[in-house]
């Protein structure tokens, strides 16, 4: 079914002349759902509910002449979230807006923030002390999208197959843009899922226009405004 969809907007893509690099970010999305979606992937062979055989407890009790067959509960994996936050010009007007969404997040999950503009920058401890965030947050000209998300998946405790990324940004640059769609590839294929947050998806008759929000609109598992007010 996803993979239908995918394969009818490439072909509505490619009549609108979309981008190649737009067009290989469409089969990338169709290549993680494929794979997400094989048979039996993720599950153990020996599950019975939420218990699990304990084969080495099972061939110890063997050992001392007992045929007791020994089960374990699956202990739940600690997922974590990873947030970029663009701190670029365009959206100096929304990173206030976003912040008590943030403050809340430090608080009650795992989480990792970094604020990007040309560069990257960890503010974690920042919203932790809460009204010290802001000034770790400098507002400067231009956005290296590509840029921060590579820098993510570089980082020696970044993102696993079970954590989730949030993604803050109006997507209005891309930086390299061969080098945006290929580290958005790679993250989609690292994280369980993919989040976007654009405060412009608010505004009436939103449709994503720039290069980058349409490679977005292909990869993010979940595209929405998140929580901020329409532009006035």
């Amino acid at each position: 079914m996803v993979e239908a969809e995918v394969a009818e907007g490439r072909q509505a893509s490619r009549a609108e002349g979309e981008p190649r690099s737009v067009l290989r970010a469409q089969g990338a999305a169709a290549e993680v759902a494929r794979r997400r979606g094989l048979p039996g992937r993720g599950k153990t062979r020996f599950g019975l509910g939420r218990r699990f055989l304990d084969v080495p407890r099972t061939a110890r009790n063997r050992l001392f002449g007992s045929a007791r067959i020994a089960f374990r509960r699956q202990r739940p994996k600690k997922r974590r979230l990873f947030v970029l936050l663009d701190v670029s010009g365009s959206m100096e007007a929304y990173v206030g807006r976003y912040l008590p969404a943030l403050f809340a997040l430090v608080r009650e999950r795992d989480v990792r923030v970094f604020a990007f503009a040309t560069g990257v920058a960890e503010v974690t401890e920042a919203l932790r002390q809460g009204g010290e965030a802001l000034e770790a947050v400098r507002f400067g000209r231009g956005t290296l999208l590509g840029d921060a998300i590579a820098a993510l998946l570089e980082d020696p405790k970044g993102p696993t197959p079970r954590d989730d990324v949030l993604i803050i940004s109006d997507g209005w640059e891309a930086g390299d843009r061969e080098a945006f769609v290929a580290a958005l590839v790679a993250l989609r294929r690292r994280c369980r899922q993919l989040i976007w947050w654009n405060p412009d998806v608010a505004t009436k008759g939103f449709r994503p226009t720039s290069f980058a929000m349409r490679v977005v609109r292909r990869l993010a598992d979940i595209l929405e405004s998140g929580p901020v007010a329409e532009k006035a």
